[in-house]
């Protein structure tokens, strides 16, 4: 009776160790099924960034009726417009629940589609004097001018560390003076130090290869905080799209159209 008792409680020890093995690893398993950690990012029609398998890709204009009818979150800068699908047949058509196409122009919008958690940050661009950061850089790159078409500021906790950073975009370019060389740098000002994110000086101020350069969007992703620029051609010409991460104090560029 003890022996049968014995195997009986070694039968059952086995049991139970079988079962937490299977609750652990199986159930583990199927529970994270069809979790992706994606980002996708349609920048108007001129880009879109897919983030998978811990890297950005570029997607090219062939490649991107791929991802037709994939549901995104709209935004016109840091205003949430809806939730719309979209197709791709040379731009962007945004179809409603429906499936019928909605009256709205994607072309300066931002769509985000992901099961990764992010946010949209709200800015100000304000006017700004030249001041004695824009002076540095002036004088770093021997350039004299007070003709400029931008001159802003963007005054943000990018590192939420309760401390304002200042981010500068300034640029001549498309300024009527064309005899000067033509310029575009957005720099970051954090504890007073300088640091360039953006910069691109041309030979001179023609208006077939210079284009204007401005922060389209600031992003959290997956916890990150991203900076997007644009820059945009005379025309239709279409827009340079970048996107940047902020760490260690410095924005890096991650991928670009």
């Amino acid at each position: 009776m003890k022996k049968n008792k014995k195997i009986y409680n070694i039968i059952l020890i086995i049991a139970v160790i079988y079962i937490v093995i299977f609750f652990v690893f199986f159930f583990k398993k199927d529970k994270g099924r069809g979790v992706n950690n994606y980002i996708n990012l349609a920048v108007g029609n001129d880009a879109l960034f897919v983030y998978k398998n811990k890297e950005w890709r570029n997607i090219p204009t062939n490649n991107r009726a791929n991802y037709n009818w994939n549901l995104f979150d709209i935004y016109d800068e840091s205003e949430g417009l809806g939730k719309y699908y979209l197709i791709y047949s040379g731009v962007w058509n945004l179809m409603d629940n429906n499936k019928k196409k909605a009256n709205l122009d994607f072309s300066n919008k931002l769509g985000i589609s992901s099961d990764l958690k992010y946010n949209i940050r709200s800015f100000d661009k304000n006017t700004n004097n030249i001041d004695s950061y824009i002076s540095a850089v002036f004088s770093k790159y021997d350039i004299v001018t007070t003709n400029l078409t931008v001159n802003n500021v963007i005054n943000i906790d990018i590192d939420r560390d309760s401390v304002e950073e200042q981010i500068y975009t300034i640029s001549n370019v498309f300024s009527e003076d064309d005899s000067t060389k033509a310029f575009g740098f957005i720099f970051l000002v954090d504890n007073n130090e300088i640091s360039m994110i953006y910069e691109k000086v041309y030979d001179n101020n023609s208006l077939d290869n210079t284009c204007k350069p401005y922060v389209s969007n600031i992003l959290e992703l997956d916890n990150k905080n991203y900076l997007m620029i644009n820059c945009s051609y005379y025309s239709n010409l279409g827009k340079d799209v970048i996107l940047y991460r902020y760490k260690n104090e410095k924005f890096k560029e991650i991928i670009s159209n």
